[in-house]
């Protein structure tokens, strides 16, 4: 699966077809053609793709993965996000900070 039909998985949330890439061995962490891991897409969208985001961390994506000099969970509370607030209390369950790096 090359990264362009990954992306298209993503931000349409077929969680299906995301689920059975990673049990085939996909990598988690593997990035998408904006250079940035796949739990940094989903969690961008919302809580429209939030399935998408737990099913990353099933896999073990990293709830604290940094961008643009911040933990994912400080950049996702930004007021640019909305409709974004069951993620993130998915991602602090499961022990995202908040903190600048």
């Amino acid at each position: 699966m090359d990264k362009e039909q990954l992306y298209t998985l993503i931000t349409k949330g077929n969680v299906y077809q995301l689920d059975a890439a990673l049990q085939s061995g996909l990598n988690v962490n593997t990035s998408l053609p904006s250079g940035e891991p796949m739990i940094v897409v989903a969690t961008c969208m919302g809580d429209s793709r939030l399935e998408i985001t737990k099913t990353l961390v099933k896999y073990g994506a990293d709830v604290n993965t940094p961008i643009s000099g911040m933990t994912l969970l400080k950049w996702i509370k930004q007021p640019s996000y909305c409709d974004n607030e069951e993620t993130i209390s998915f991602l602090e369950s499961r022990g995202a900070k908040e903190i600048n790096i």
